[in-house]
């Protein structure tokens, strides 16, 4: 019976959650660097047509940017233009027309750019 009940709240908390990013993506993670462009997805809320906009801010001085995202479903991605290595960087992303009055925008903190391997043996 307990576990049915961390089963409700847990349902409870994913749905209150207009936009997310998926499990694979988070803060303080290492995206690919520059010739190569990055992605990052998740999913979403909408009866609409959402727009999906991701900021990369650096922190400590820079220029922002904007790329936007395709929607498929529930389901968005988005590419980011080719970044340099090295971070601080913070990317913000906002669904414009979610099943909300206005933007609902989530955040990831302390991104930084390099090389990324993928390993299996």
């Amino acid at each position: 019976m307990k576990s049915l009940g961390l089963l409700v709240v847990g349902m409870a908390a994913q749905v209150s959650s207009l936009t997310s990013f998926s499990q694979h993506v988070g803060d303080h993670m290492v995206l690919q660097r520059a010739p190569e462009k990055s992605g990052i997805y998740g999913t979403l809320n909408s009866t609409g047509t959402p727009t999906v906009t991701a900021t990369v801010t650096p922190i400590g001085g820079g220029t922002p940017y904007q790329v936007t995202g395709r929607v498929s479903g529930s389901n968005w991605i988005t590419y980011l233009n080719p970044t340099e290595a090295g971070g601080n960087y913070t990317i913000s992303v906002t669904c414009d027309g979610c099943l909300n009055d206005g933007p609902n925008t989530i955040q990831l903190n302390d991104v930084t750019f390099g090389d990324v391997w993928y390993c299996a043996g």
